[in-house]
């Protein structure tokens, strides 16, 4: 199923990508904390060997300084008593730093095996936190691949390969329903009623002399099927349990496009293949498209994890699950980025697919759930992230300029005459110059006379108090402040 953007053009997207994200980002979430956690327990082992080495070293200088003390002590000749209570002294000092030095080891010990085993419960953590993820989902620009292995009186074996380009590799169990062709074991005739190609007959195979004739393939059954990007192969067997002769099928995707083998139903018999031309190859190649239908059904039960790989290394022994979310986020985080620059509102992601009649089904999910999922990681974590731009900005749209200053007035309780000098540091130009002198009066063209006015309490500091006061009374510039105008 394919799907649109937000905005209603066509996406190249066949599967789900916002449900698919949410669980992504839970992964590596996890993946990321159980790093950080495996990171801190290396750090503690260090610790540990670094203060045993320490102890250890104290003791045997301790050792060292009791028998230098001894030593020092003069012993008048022949005095036996003295001798062999120093012997007795540096004997027993010996076998009491010995004793602790032990005692200091095995508590290392311990305590490193109990560190190992906390590494290894958060190893395996990663590898359920991958599989949580594999079980629902198939990694981006991965390649699959799909076995079935025959097993007597049994559905048969079934697993899922998936391989990426950026090193990360995991191979899934499948559940096989009883209601699937792979059920039950299977006879070839059950998909086609006849199947007849040109090849050896036994004997002129094992001898080597070509002789061709007619081989009826429907009677044989299917024992092993492996689909392949580039390669797929089919083996038949004679008998139910998967013994006997019959014949190996090998499909690719380039030319020869398939190759038949014969194989003998006893030990070391002789086998020889050779390329199938038309119209045999095109009876072949029709039956790996009639048992490669069912298989494919088959995808969708998946059921456990069996292995996981980082660059080749098993993910449960891998000593930095990290480098997995890291090369994940690369991947997503352009189609992230093109899906929230073509949603109507920034801050979501949306997707549209095409429903019966002719209505358009919407698909979403907000930033801010996205970021609920990794905001308990540390800051230094949650920056990996970044890339998928789903930080809250003002509009929603990703910015890295900082806020304005606040440019409006302060809040209640300010205090007016902070509010005043404030008001006179930002309007320079409308304070009068240090030596201008009152206009003279127009009628006698004399300075004006200052009015006179009851003293002020408190002074000259006083007087400025309540003039910055009144000012800030009188001012149509400071609302709010919770004081009633003057009229």
């Amino acid at each position: 199923m394919s799907y649109l953007y937000g905005d209603s053009t066509p996406s190249k997207l066949e599967v789900n990508f916002v449900d698919f994200l949410g669980d992504c980002l839970d992964c590596c979430a996890h993946l990321l904390g159980s790093t950080e956690s495996l990171r801190r327990e290396a750090e503690r082992g260090d610790t540990l060997r670094r203060a045993a080495d320490a102890d250890a070293k104290r003791l045997e200088r301790l050792a060292s300084a009791v028998s230098s003390a001894v030593k020092d002590v003069p012993v008048i000749q022949g005095d036996d008593h003295a001798t062999r209570c120093a012997v007795a002294i540096v004997r027993s000092s010996s076998d009491l730093v010995r004793s602790e030095i032990e005692q200091v080891n095995a508590a290392l010990q311990s305590e490193l095996a109990n560190i190992d085993v906390a590494r290894g419960a958060e190893r395996l953590s990663c590898e359920k936190a991958f599989e949580t993820l594999l079980l629902q989902h198939d990694l981006p620009q991965s390649t699959r691949g799909l076995s079935l292995q025959m097993q007597p009186n049994a559905p048969y074996a079934a697993r899922l390969r998936v391989s990426t380009p950026y090193g990360v590799a995991g191979m899934l169990e499948l559940d096989v329903p009883s209601s699937n062709l792979y059920g039950h074991p299977l006879r070839i005739d059950r998909v086609i009623e006849r199947l007849e190609v040109q090849g050896p007959d036994v004997g002129g195979w094992l001898h080597k002399q070509g002789t061709m004739r007619p081989q009826r393939l429907d009677k044989l059954h299917l024992t092993y099927l492996d689909l392949g990007a580039d390669e797929s192969s089919i083996k038949l067997r004679a008998a139910a349990d998967g013994s006997g002769s019959g014949f190996d099928v090998l499909v690719r995707s380039e030319g020869p496009r398939v190759t038949l083998k014969r194989v003998g139903d006893r030990e070391g018999a002789g086998e020889m293949s050779f390329d199938v031309e038309d119209p045999d190859a095109g009876s072949l190649l029709k039956l790996l498209e009639k048992l490669e239908g069912p298989a494919q059904e088959l995808t969708s039960h998946r059921k456990a994890l069996v292995e996981a790989h980082l660059d080749d290394r098993l993910l449960r022994d891998h000593e930095d699950p990290g480098l997995l979310v890291e090369r994940l986020i690369k991947v997503i985080a352009p189609v992230v980025q093109e899906i929230a620059r073509r949603s109507p509102t920034a801050s979501e992601l949306v997707l549209k697919r095409l429903v019966a009649g002719g209505r358009r089904e919407e698909i979403f999910v907000t930033k801010a759930e996205l970021r609920a999922k990794i905001d308990p990681l540390p800051p230094a974590l949650r920056a990996v992230f970044d890339p998928l731009g789903l930080r809250e900005t003002s509009g929603g749209r990703p910015s890295s300029v900082p806020p304005p200053l606040p440019t409006t007035t302060p809040a209640h309780g300010t205090d007016p005459a902070t509010l005043v000098m404030a008001r006179r540091a930002s309007a320079p130009e409308a304070r009068p110059a240090p030596d201008a002198r009152p206009a003279p009066d127009a009628r006698t063209g004399e300075p004006p006379r200052p009015a006179s006015a009851p003293p002020r309490p408190g002074g000259a500091a006083g007087a400025l108090e309540v003039d910055l006061a009144n000012e800030a009374l009188d001012s149509s510039d400071a609302p709010g402040l919770g004081v009633p105008r003057r009229n």
